[in-house]
């Protein structure tokens, strides 16, 4: 039927296509490919090329040309939203990706019909369908029915939302965009967004008190929801346990800090003494998942451990907070060497400082990481390397002051650490301060791309990985005076050209450029 689908989007004149399968799931074929990525396809009458893509942690963007030479109107484009973090007949890790995608898919509103499919049809396809309509609904009456949605949605087709599961994920979903409706802010209008959340409602709480507390709510929330499915199915997602908990528990700084088991990441273990794991975890990048790492400041018993993290997920730079209280506090490890030219031996690792560099904001040492010989065959390193070298910028202030963050976050996108691996952020619970940096770096990757930004979004994407993350209102509220000075600032960072235009392709250039020319318009759906 694949040529019958694209004679489909010809013919009802599509110009935006939600695809929420993988091509091939768990090893069998989900959905054929009615496209190519690097030449035309040829679907009967109908040849499809792909003009531009943009990847993202969670989906692809495409926009797909459709020609037909023997038509009045030789050529028609679509956009095709392809989300790939839903597994057949299950739920996405986090509703908070499926919110993102959705804004994305109705930031440009159009008139004509929106093809949304998975694989059958009807399990993600009604979840996605039921989502955005529960979302109308709310903007429009301030209430929402699921119950009426979903019986309406069946009456138009069989089985629409499958499982359970699905319904329940639905209500969470809803519940997080609802709390980001009204949000969404532009880089030239995030100062006034300021001063409407400092105004004081009836109730004497400011706006972005409410916000805030939205936020951390949800995730209380959704935090409470999901260690009751877990208990359900009879595991834990909230703490890492496993044969060697008594053990790995004296690897916790905080005993209340501890990684959700599907978001930390697992060390090869080279010896027999060595444990797999690592008060850490894994947070996505705006174009690709896994690519921040938080974890806690090494401990006496955790400096090898840290040094394996680093190189068996290919770190290249380590961003450090709080490095000073080593001094006096007995729980921290020494785990760089103290001047340039010296070497810190950690066995299998040597650490060598090749050169320090010291700033009024912070102190960048280059280290060499080397693993002994006779080591290497236990997997320490990637691909068995015997050197790596890592950048580590030591940060050299604590306080909440939004013109040294910037700086301090200047510095880091300096390096383009993430084309070359993976960032690891670190402080002395692995949250408070790496995670208001690592926040912060993702805020300012969406707002360059996209020239606005939902705040709550971000947070929360964080906090349900790693609930200790932005822990209060002061730490929230310096991610927005953080943004005010990068607007009022006039950094510009420019795209080159653009694809859509009010639903419209206007021209066919790099991915980079897929969103409008004039951001002002590049406004999610729910501003």
């Amino acid at each position: 039927m694949i040529n019958d689908f694209v004679r489909m989007l010809w013919e009802q004149q599509v110009d935006k296509v939600v695809m929420l399968t993988n091509l091939i799931e768990e090893g069998m074929v989900k959905c054929e490919k009615y496209w190519l990525d690097d030449s035309p396809a040829q679907f009967g009458e109908i040849q499809v090329r792909m003009i531009a893509i943009q990847t993202f942690a969670d989906y692809v963007i495409r926009v797909l040309e459709m020609s037909k030479p023997r038509e009045a109107v030789a050529v028609q484009t679509f956009t095709h939203f392809h989300f790939t973090s839903w597994p057949d007949k299950g739920v996405p890790v986090s509703p908070w990706g499926l919110v993102d995608f959705e804004q994305r898919v109705f930031a440009h509103p159009t008139s004509r019909p929106i093809v949304v499919h998975c694989s059958a049809g009807v399990g993600r396809t009604g979840t996605f369908i039921a989502l955005h309509n529960i979302i109308r609904e709310a903007k429009k009456t301030g209430y929402v029915d699921f119950l009426k949605t979903v019986v309406k949605l069946r009456q138009d087709r069989n089985l629409m939302i499958q499982t359970m599961e699905q319904y329940w994920f639905l209500h969470k979903a809803a519940q997080i965009a609802i709390v980001c409706i009204g949000t969404t802010v532009t880089s030239n209008d995030i100062v006034g967004r300021i001063k409407q959340l400092d105004e004081k409602s009836m109730s004497g709480m400011t706006k972005m008190e409410a916000e805030f507390r939205d936020v951390s709510n949800v995730n209380d929330d959704f935090k409470e929801d999901f260690n009751k499915a877990e208990e359900y199915s009879g595991e834990d997602g909230n703490v890492y346990q496993n044969s060697g908990e008594n053990i790995d528990k004296v690897k916790n700084r905080f005993s209340n800090i501890a990684p959700k088991q599907k978001y930390r990441p697992v060390l090869a273990c080279g010896t027999t003494d060595m444990r797999d794991y690592i008060n850490a975890v894994f947070l996505p990048g705006f174009k690709k998942q896994s690519q921040h790492l938080l974890t806690q400041l090494p401990m006496p018993t955790t400096v090898v451990d840290f040094w394996r993290l680093v190189t068996q997920y290919n770190v290249s730079l380590i961003v450090a907070f709080e490095v000073h209280t080593m001094v006096t506090d007995i729980t921290f490890g020494n785990y760089l060497p103290i001047a340039a030219n010296q070497k810190l031996n950690c066995s299998p690792y040597k650490i060598k400082s090749m050169s320090l560099t010291k700033e009024a904001l912070w102190e960048e040492q280059v280290l060499m990481v080397e693993t002994e010989k006779r080591k290497s065959l236990f997997s320490l390193s990637p691909n068995n390397d015997e050197s790596q070298t890592v950048v580590h910028l030591k940060c050299l202030f604590t306080e909440l002051d939004p013109d040294k963050l910037l700086s301090f976050l200047r510095q880091i996108r300096s390096y383009n650490a993430l084309a070359q691996g993976r960032i690891v952020y670190t402080c002395s619970n692995g949250a408070k301060y790496s995670g208001l940096a690592c926040v912060l770096s993702l805020l300012l990757d969406r707002m360059e791309h996209d020239s606005c930004i939902t705040v709550p979004l971000v947070v929360g994407t964080v906090k349900t990985i790693r609930p200790e993350v932005i822990p209060n209102l002061d730490h929230y509220r310096v991610l927005y005076d953080v943004l005010g000075r990068y607007s009022d600032s006039s950094v510009t960072y420019e795209n080159i050209g653009k694809v859509e235009q009010n639903g419209a392709v206007v021209s066919k250039v790099s991915a980079d450029s897929f969103f409008n020319e004039d951001r002002s318009e590049n406004v999610y759906a729910n501003f």
